[in-house]
C-alpha cells in the first residue's frame, strides 16, 4: 500500500499518462495499470490535484482565437481525395512539397492520441518501445540484400567521408542486428520490440495526402521467438491486438492474406479499409469467404485455395492498407546471427516476425471513412478536442456589452470546470465575435464530437449539447440538455479502454 501511494505521488507530479482517461486501476487503485508513452507535448501532462488551482491560473485556456488552425472555405483544386481536402480545409495539415506534409496543432493532437492508443495496445501484449535511428548504414542493408532489391524507392545518401546510408523505410536490419548483441538464452524470449517514428520512401507518385507520402509516421514491431510454434502465437497475439485497436478507432478493416513482397518471410496478412481510393485490389471467395490481396491470389492459383473449396466465383473491392503482419521465419536472424542456447545447451536461431501500422496514414483513413458534406466526424477517442464550448454572443458586443461579457464569463467558467477534471486538455473555448452559424460550421468542419452552446439562457446545471452527427442539418444533431457531470461521464465511458 505504501509503495502504491508513493508511485501515485510520483505519477501525479508530472509523469505523462497519455490520453487514455478512465483506465481501470490496479492493486489498491493508487496508480494506472500501465503508463502510456508520452507524445512529447506538455498538453498531455497531468498535475496532481493539489496543483490544479495554481496550474489553472498559470496555464492559458485553449481558445479558437489562439489556436493555429488556418481553416479554408474550399478545398484546393489539386486535392486527390476527400480526406486530403478536409484535413487541409480544417487547418490540420499543410502541404510542404510532393508527398511532404506539415502537421499543424490540430493534426498533431490527433497523431499524439493515435500514438498513445497504439502504445497501450502494444503494452497489452508485452511490447517494449525503442527508438532506432532513421539514418541507417548501408552495410546492414547490403548484408540482408535489400540495398539492391529495394530499388529506387530507397532514399540513399553519403556522408562527407563517402560512407553510404539510407533513410529507413522499415527497420528489420537495425532491430535484428541490435538484438543479436544481447540474446544469449532461450529464457530471455519472447521479445516484442517496437517503435513509433518517421519512415521514408521515395514514392514515384505521392498522392491522397497523408495516405501515400514520402515521409510518414509508422509503428513497426519486430518479434523474436524460440521456434515456429511460439512465433505463430505471437502472430495471433499481435493481429488480435490490431483488430481490437481498429475496432476502438471505429475503423472497419478486413484482415486479408497478402504477398510478402520485398520484406520477405513465409506469410503475411494485411489490414485493409474498404475505400475507393485504396491501391490494393481485394478478392473474396463467394463460397467460403476467403479474402486475399490480388497479388497473392493470382500467384497461388486461379480460384480459391482453401481445402474443400473448388469454386472460381469471386468478388473484388479496393482496399486501403493501414496495417501489415509478417512471419519472417529466420530470413534476417540467420543473416545477422541472432542465436541463443536452448534448454539443452544447443545453439538455435531465433524466429522473427514484423508488424506495421501506418500511424499518419490512419489520420487520413479515419477522415476518409468518417466524413460528410460538412467535415470530419472524428471518433471521440482521437478527436483533436473532445468538447468545444461555443459562446453565442456574436453581434451583442455593441448592443449589449454587459450581456456579452456575462455570456463569455459563463463560457470561461464552464471551461475551467471541465478542463480541471477528466477532460483536462481536451476542451477548447470559442468566445470570438463571429456569428453562431460560422462558429458551428467551423466546429463541424474540424469535427469536435461535442459542442456545448452557451447562449442568453445559459443554465450551468442544464447544458445545451450538440453532437457531431452524420445526415443532419449543418453537421450537428438537435440540441440535448444535460448536466456537466453527465456529459463528462458519457465521454469517459466512450473513451474507456477494455482489455
Amino acid at each position: 500500500q505504501k509503495t502504491c501511494e508513493m508511485l501515485k505521488g510520483i505519477w501525479s507530479r508530472g509523469v505523462p499518462l497519455g490520453l487514455s482517461y478512465g483506465r481501470p486501476a490496479s492493486c489498491c487503485g493508487a496508480y494506472p495499470t500501465q503508463p502510456s508513452i508520452p507524445p512529447h507535448d506538455s498538453t498531455f501532462y497531468r498535475p496532481s490535484r493539489r496543483h490544479l488551482t495554481q496550474d489553472r491560473l498559470d496555464r492559458p485556456r485553449s481558445t479558437t482565437q489562439g489556436l493555429f488552425a488556418p481553416t479554408q472555405r474550399e478545398s484546393p483544386k489539386d486535392v486527390t481525395s476527400a480526406s486530403q481536402g478536409y484535413l487541409l480545409r480544417a487547418g490540420m495539415v499543410q502541404q510542404y512539397g510532393p508527398g511532404l506534409f506539415t502537421l499543424l496543432p490540430l493534426g498533431h493532437r490527433i497523431l499524439a492520441k493515435l500514438t498513445s492508443e497504439i502504445h497501450e495496445s502494444m503494452h497489452d501484449i508485452g511490447g517494449q518501445p525503442c527508438t532506432m535511428p532513421s539514418l541507417v548504414p548501408a552495410d546492414l542493408w547490403r548484408r540482408s540484400g535489400r540495398w539492391d532489391s529495394m530499388g529506387s524507392e530507397l532514399f540513399r545518401l553519403q556522408d562527407r567521408h563517402g560512407h553510404d546510408y539510407c533513410l529507413g523505410p522499415t527497420h528489420e536490419e537495425t532491430f535484428t542486428e541490435v538484438v543479436g548483441r544481447g540474446l544469449t538464452s532461450w529464457k530471455q524470449l519472447p521479445w516484442r520490440l517496437y517503435q513509433v517514428g518517421p519512415k521514408y520512401r521515395d514514392e514515384p507518385r505521392p498522392r491522397y495526402g497523408l495516405i501515400r507520402g514520402r515521409e510518414f509516421v509508422m509503428k513497426d514491431m519486430y518479434t523474436f521467438d524460440r521456434d515456429e510454434v511460439s512465433a505463430e502465437k505471437t502472430f495471433h497475439a499481435v493481429t488480435a491486438a490490431y483488430r481490437r485497436l481498429f475496432q476502438r478507432l471505429k475503423l472497419p478493416c478486413d484482415q486479408v492474406d497478402a504477398d510478402t513482397g520485398s520484406i520477405g518471410g513465409s506469410s503475411s496478412q494485411e489490414f485493409q479499409v474498404p475505400s475507393a481510393i485504396g491501391d490494393d485490389e481485394i478478392v473474396t471467395c463467394e463460397a467460403c469467404g476467403k479474402v486475399a490481396n490480388r497479388e497473392l491470389w493470382e500467384r497461388v492459383k486461379e480460384g480459391c485455395d482453401v481445402s474443400g473449396c473448388d469454386t472460381a466465383e469471386t468478388s473484388t473491392s479496393m482496399g486501403l492498407e493501414v496495417g501489415h503482419a509478417f512471419l519472417l521465419g529466420r530470413k534476417y536472424s540467420k543473416t545477422f546471427d541472432v542465436t541463443f542456447l536452448d534448454e539443452h545447451e544447443t545453439k538455435q536461431t531465433a524466429v522473427m516476425g514484423c508488424y506495421g501500422i501506418g500511424v499518419s496514414r490512419l489520420i487520413s483513413a479515419l477522415a476518409e471513412v468518417h466524413h460528410d458534406a460538412y467535415g470530419v466526424r472524428w471518433p471521440t477517442v482521437v478527436a483533436p478536442y473532445r468538447v468545444a464550448i461555443i459562446v453565442l454572443h456574436g453581434g451583442l458586443r455593441k448592443k449589449a456589452q454587459d450581456l456579452a461579457d456575462t455570456m463569455a464569463a459563463h463560457g470561461e467558467a464552464l471551461y475551467d470546470e471541465l478542463d480541471a477534471g477528466a477532460l483536462r486538455g481536451d476542451v477548447v473555448l470559442d468566445t470570438s465575435d463571429r456569428s453562431a452559424g460560422v462558429k458551428l460550421a467551423e466546429a463541424a468542419l474540424i469535427g469536435y464530437p461535442y459542442c456545448v452552446v452557451v447562449g442568453k439562457r445559459h443554465d450551468s446545471d442544464r447544458l445545451e449539447v450538440k453532437r457531431r452527427a452524420a445526415d443532419t442539418k449543418a453537421g450537428h444533431a438537435d440540441s440535448e440538455y444535460m448536466s456537466a457531470s453527465a456529459l463528462v461521464s458519457e465521454i469517459m465511458q466512450e473513451c474507456t479502454r477494455t482489455p
